[in-house]
């Protein structure tokens, strides 16, 4: 059992170790970062979904004589939520929209309108 206490006493081997649990300490900041950024992208898109269904969709819902949007105006009403979510975000969450693209911003505020999770 000598190497093993050479091992312990051993520097290296420490320094080792600290490089190793800095690692995985960084990676878990990291991924904890992340998911805050996401909770917070999700929550401005809602806030986004609905300031456009007080300001919009319910006045053009009273409007039209069967009490429902035609397909133009719910695109209209989803683009003026992305408008209103990129207005209302900044810094990290902003640059998520950035990254995540049109796509996956309209397919989040279909499930957002439909009240998936």
């Amino acid at each position: 059992m000598e190497w093993l206490d050479t091992l312990l006493t051993s520097e290296a081997a420490w320094s080792l170790v600290g490089l190793v649990l800095a690692g995985l300490l960084g990676y878990l900041w990291r991924f904890m970062a992340k998911q805050g950024v996401e909770a917070e992208a999700i929550d401005t898109l809602r806030n986004a979904v609905s300031t456009v269904g007080d300001d919009f969709v319910v006045w053009r819902k009273r409007a039209a004589k069967d009490g429902k949007l035609t397909a133009e105006e719910r695109a209209e009403a989803k683009k003026l939520a992305m408008d209103k979510a990129k207005d209302l975000a900044s810094g990290p969450v902003l640059r998520l929209f950035t990254k995540w693209g049109t796509d996956k911003l309209s397919a989040l505020i279909n499930r957002v309108v439909k009240g998936d999770k």
